[in-house]
């Protein structure tokens, strides 16, 4: 039974670190707190890998230190697993927006132009331009901008089909998937 209670108290603990952490990340980056990185599929993914293998290394612990050694090896291997797929959906991440960078929409892009060859389904490209966005910047700061910017990635950002793109700095892409 108590060991029970040690796994809940290290599950909690995990849970509300990850959710602190992307309040602060939410509240610098003005990010509505789903878009944060910790809270990420890939992100929670990794964390409770390694809350699994935090729990088998302390049973492995009380039952034998020596049995520890064995556990090396998928610790590392874990590790790496884990750090390349967060890393992976940070690279194809605009920070600032939240919103996939040019390299995804390349990507997204191919993927549907052939499903919509192969389906025969309708595809919708939109391209917006914020023109003149170097005087907001200029004019009210890096801040203010910011916050344009996510204001403007995130107008169709709740659409149930599709998605959007921040392809330069000033310039967002939504593909309408039918």
């Amino acid at each position: 039974m108590a060991r029970m209670h040690e796994v809940a108290g290290t599950a909690l603990i995990t849970i509300l670190q990850n959710l602190l952490f992307a309040v602060g990340m939410a509240l610098n980056f003005h990010l509505p707190l789903w878009r944060t990185d910790p809270l990420t599929p890939a992100a929670l993914q990794g964390d409770a890998v390694f809350a699994i293998l935090g729990i088998a290394v302390a049973g492995l612990w009380l039952a034998d230190p020596a049995l520890l050694l064995l556990l090396l090896p998928i610790l590392v291997l874990a590790y790496r697993l884990t750090s390349t797929a967060h890393l992976a959906q940070l690279a194809q991440t605009d920070v600032k927006t939240g919103l996939h960078n040019a390299r995804h929409f390349e990507e997204a892009l191919a993927e549907e132009i052939a499903r919509a060859a192969r389906t025969g389904r309708p595809l919708g490209l939109l391209f917006a331009d914020l023109d003149h966005f170097k005087e907001v910047n200029d004019r009210h700061g890096h801040d203010v901008g910011d916050r344009v910017l996510q204001a403007f990635g995130g107008l169709r950002q709740n659409s149930d089909k599709g998605w959007q793109e921040r392809l330069r700095s000033d310039s967002v892409a939504a593909l309408a998937v039918a």
